[in-house]
């Protein structure tokens, strides 16, 4: 090999090296994010509004790409859940309004009634 080759060599494994650093800083501070007491809106939100450089752009841009492949996922939960509590609603004021109505109807006439039996 000659000198420029090597020279080419060592220049990659010297970028890999520092892709490899950013990397882990961008791992490392997903994992604080992870750990720490933050919501998950409250971490993109976080995420959105200061991380521009080095690992936690690195880190950014993968969480908004996980994000980005569990979308439909994501979507169809928040459906799930919205359609359970439109359920919900619509047995309670079915409920309500059933007590309205039996409190508004005249009780039948149980006189009257034994005496037509009879």
């Amino acid at each position: 090999m000659s000198l420029k080759q090597l020279k080419e060599i060592e220049r990659s494994a010297t970028d890999n090296e520092t892709a490899n650093g950013r990397h882990e800083s961008a791992m490392n501070s997903l994992a604080m994010m992870r750990n720490g007491p933050h919501s998950l809106t409250g971490a993109i939100t976080e995420v959105f509004g200061g991380w521009r450089y080095g690992g936690d752009e690195i880190a950014k841009l993968e969480l908004y790409s996980v994000i980005n492949e569990m979308q439909a996922d994501i979507y169809r939960i928040a459906e799930m859940r919205l359609a359970a509590k439109a359920r919900f609603y619509k047995v309670s004021a079915a409920q309500k309004r059933a007590i309205i109505t039996s409190s508004i109807l005249p009780l039948p006439d149980m006189d009257q009634d034994q005496e037509q039996t009879l």
